[in-house]
Parts: C-alpha cells; structure tokens; sequence
C-alpha cells in the first residue's frame, strides 16, 4: 500500500512539484526509462540520476518515493525545496511557504494547541514525507515557534536589563 490518499490533493500537489524541481524531475525521468538526453543534459548527470533512482520508487500515481526508510513499508514521497504556490490554497494561504515548511509546521502543530517537540514531529513524518535534511530541520524547527520558546525551561535573554536612569535620563526616582 502506498503511503497518502493516492487521489487526494495533498498527495498531487507535492507530485507535480516534484516534477517541477530539476533533481526529483531527472529521478522520475530516469525510473521511467526515459533516454538519456531527456533526463539530463549531459551523460554525466543521466548516471547520477540513474544512481539516485537506486534509492527511489516510482508510485502508481506518479509521485516519487523514497524506499528503504526504517519504519515504512512502502517508501515516503519525496518533498523538494520549493515553494507551494497555489496548489492549497485552502490549506496553505501563504503562496510563498516551500513545501518543506508546510509539512514541518503540519508536524509541528498536529492539532490545535499542539506544539510537538522534536521528536514527535519525526515521529509524525515518518511515512508521511521524506527529504534528505529532514532530521537536521526537525531539530530546528520549535526555535522560531514563540509557543514553543516562551515553555523553554532554560530561557535566552532576549533583551539586556538596564536601570531607570539609564532608560529615561531626566526622571528620579521617588519612593514613598
């Protein structure tokens, strides 16, 4: 069984981005058997591409998957490094958001309030999504949530302490 709704327009969308971005465009080509010059300019990128295409799957609806993921059956969609676009509008109003990030906050926010730790939002992922840096932006990804910042227990010192006659120069102090 492959991972997604096969029909679903989450499942579609990252398909034909994959087919836009230039690297995951020459392993499709490649799973297809296409000719050589039509997977890559030169005879040196279509034997990369074909080496790549070891570690990739090609689904029934065309997306592409990564086989050999310790904890899926049947490989994860690849996701590129580009940007959604128009393509969910409903679900994703931000046009510039890659879709990366998409699925990162998706992770990240699993329900509402829900501000998962790192190590749940690879959980979550597993199966779901595949990119080569996955792990390294799931480390990263809480630190820009203010959420997830203001829970810290050990927190960063966000601005210097200063005294009152250092903030406002002509006022005094009175205490009574």
């Amino acid at each position: 069984q492959e991972p997604g709704a096969t029909g679903s327009p989450l499942r579609r969308a990252p398909a034909s981005a994959q087919r836009a971005h230039r690297a995951t465009a020459e392993i499709n080509k490649a799973l297809e058997g296409r000719r050589a010059k039509e997977v890559a300019p030169d005879l040196s990128g279509y034997r990369k591409a074909q080496q790549r295409a070891k570690e990739h799957d090609l689904a029934s609806d065309g997306a592409l998957l990564t086989a050999g993921l310790p904890g899926t059956v049947a490989g994860a969609p690849v996701i590129p490094s580009v940007a959604v676009g128009d393509a969910l509008p409903e679900l994703c109003p931000n046009q510039a958001l890659a879709w990366r990030q998409f699925y990162l906050s998706s992770a990240h926010q699993a329900v509402p309030g829900g501000h998962s730790p790192p190590n749940r939002m690879e959980q979550n992922l597993i199966g779901v999504a595949y990119w080569g840096t996955l792990k390294q932006h799931v480390e990263h990804c809480d630190k820009p949530c203010l959420t997830c910042s203001s829970r810290n227990v050990t927190p960063n010192i966000v601005a210097t302490l200063r005294s009152v006659p250092a903030l406002r120069p002509c006022t005094v102090p009175v205490c009574e």
